[in-house]
């Protein structure tokens, strides 16, 4: 390519902003977690004392101005303000299975027994929550908090230290003095338009309905419109691969037609079939942030809150 950084700018001077820095994970999102599994493993047990909202009541209808109701089941959810079952649903509160009580129910006037009455329990969060999940030397909530953290603080930690990389390779794609080809970055943009304009289609997406306006683009307007989408990738691309340049890092031909053999036949294609939906240029893009990102990585970590 001719299109290339020619001055890149220092990253390594740039302050990094304190929300990038923070990683750890807070207590509130565990014992959020914790509640969320408790809710998971509820169960419903029978109401012994009185109904109150969010209960799940299964009532007999003993009485009712319409005859075709008699001797029928009526299910009740107080709290929830079902339309017709409003009164019936506040009429219930308070009562006890074998009570009977007046309601409104609809349009019709009717006394309800109630039968049985459920509630939504949630295992206590401590051992009984602990015993239920059978996670392997968890037994107390302080375990689960310990077993949270070693399960998630290292993609947390890798999470935040590829944030700071993408802050600094964002400063530097803007802070860089490049020469752009200006007809090869139209090719490079053209080649995404075209690549992005069958996606699309294929997703069930026509990217020819404009989002204003009633004129039908054509294929060219359509890809146009992707391509320029595809200018703000171009100089971080450039970035990318001055960087693994830098990092004697390459992205062969071979390598590339390898990966879209193994491609092809995950998805039951020929290689001439992947081909038309890929291109090396795309898979260059791919694995130079890629590489970036990874190598860079480990020094970003240094930068995270202790």
């Amino acid at each position: 390519m001719n299109s290339k950084l020619t001055c890149c700018f220092n990253y390594q001077t740039l302050t990094i902003p304190e929300e990038l820095r923070r990683w750890k994970i807070p207590a509130e999102e565990i014992e959020k977690e914790l509640h969320s599994l408790a809710g998971d493993h509820a169960s419903d047990q029978p109401v012994e004392n009185e109904i109150r909202a969010e209960d799940s009541v299964r009532c007999q209808c003993v009485r009712c101005s319409d005859p075709d109701w008699q001797g029928r089941t009526v299910l009740l959810y107080p709290g929830r303000k079902l339309p017709g079952a409003e009164q019936a649903e506040a009429a219930v509160l308070g009562k006890k299975a074998g009570d009977c009580f007046s309601c409104t129910l609809g349009c019709a006037e009717m006394e309800l027994k109630v039968l049985e009455a459920l509630r939504r329990v949630e295992p206590e969060i401590g051992p009984e929550l602990m015993w239920i999940l059978n996670i392997p030397g968890v037994e107390t909530v302080e375990d689960f908090f310990r077993w949270y953290h070693q399960q998630h603080d290292p993609e947390r930690r890798q999470k935040a230290a590829f944030g700071i990389v993408g802050f600094w390779m964002k400063e530097t794609a803007d802070r860089s003095e490049f020469y752009i080809d200006q007809q090869e970055c139209r090719e490079w943009c053209l080649l995404r338009g075209r690549m992005m304009f069958q996606s699309l289609l294929a997703g069930g997406i026509d990217p020819r309905i404009p989002e204003e306006g009633f004129d039908i683009l054509t294929d060219e307007q359509a890809i146009e419109n992707l391509a320029k989408e595809q200018e703000p990738r171009f100089r971080p691309f450039l970035l990318y691969r001055y960087l693994c340049e830098k990092d004697s890092y390459q992205v062969t031909q071979e390598e590339y037609l390898e990966v879209l053999k193994q491609a092809a036949a995950q998805q039951g294609l020929t290689l001439e079939e992947a081909k038309q939906k890929s291109d090396l240029s795309l898979y260059q893009e791919m694995k130079y942030q890629e590489h970036v990102f990874y190598a860079l990585s480990g020094e970003a970590e240094k930068e995270l809150e202790v």
